[in-house]
């Protein structure tokens, strides 16, 4: 609406004589009429950049309260049952042909639309071991943990339980480096030491044990190594 104002008055000034023209032929008879004229047009103006304003008000104001809202996931889009069985029988052969002849010891998920086509487990949680692998086994999944990690934070800071730009040791006291905020470590800023070059060493840690997370921590509380760097 103010485009269509502006290219009004640039039109009118961009035929400034014939705009002009039509004013001068005006008589003073009819100067109620001009005046009528003007106070339309300033009216409409006025109208327009109200409206202009309120419209960049109520979108900054809509921008505020979205910044942190909840996205909600797409619902699973169905599959018709031959497409299923299609994706399924697919993922089979491969399965069989690829993975388990060199001995696949795990879990895979198959997914399409949000719908599962393809599901299977096989081997043992430690090997040799007799603990089968099934749905609820948990698994190292190495740097594909941190992504899950991350989000769990963020929705933690979401839900105003946490405050990513507090020290780590505000909620885990072993973890004696002050300065390592939460959002260092999740942008990889904090300097920590790489845990596998750290407990590379025989001395600090027996290769023949699992290293879990609580390892980890009470390792760096213990030896405490040196940053690579400081903020």
């Amino acid at each position: 609406m103010i485009l269509a104002f502006v290219l009004f008055i640039y039109a009118a000034a961009s035929h400034k004589s014939h705009f002009l023209f039509l004013f001068k032929k005006m008589t003073i008879k009819n100067l109620r009429q001009r005046l009528h004229v003007v106070a339309f047009l300033t009216i409409i103006s006025t109208f327009f950049i109200a409206c202009g304003s309120q419209t960049q008000k109520n979108t900054a104001k809509n921008s505020e309260h979205t910044d942190t809202a909840i996205i909600a996931l797409p619902k699973p889009t169905p599959l018709s049952i031959a497409a299923t069985q299609q994706l399924h029988n697919a993922c089979q052969l491969w399965y069989d042909s690829t993975l388990l002849l060199k001995g696949f010891n795990g879990g895979i998920i198959v997914a399409k639309n949000g719908n599962i086509v393809f599901e299977k487990y096989s081997g043992t949680a430690h090997i040799p071991g007799s603990d089968v692998i099934t749905a609820n086994t948990p698994l190292h999944i190495a740097s594909v943990s941190k992504t899950f990690t991350a989000m769990a934070v963020l929705k933690l800071w979401q839900e105003g339980k946490l405050n990513i730009d507090d020290e780590l040791s505000k909620y885990i006291p072993a973890f004696n480096y002050p300065g390592i905020t939460i959002r260092s470590l999740l942008n990889h800023r904090s300097g920590l030491v790489k845990y596998a070059n750290f407990t590379d060493n025989d001395s600090i840690w027996n290769k023949d044990k699992f290293l879990y997370n609580k390892d980890i921590l009470s390792l760096l509380a213990t030896h405490k190594p040196a940053l690579y760097f400081t903020q």
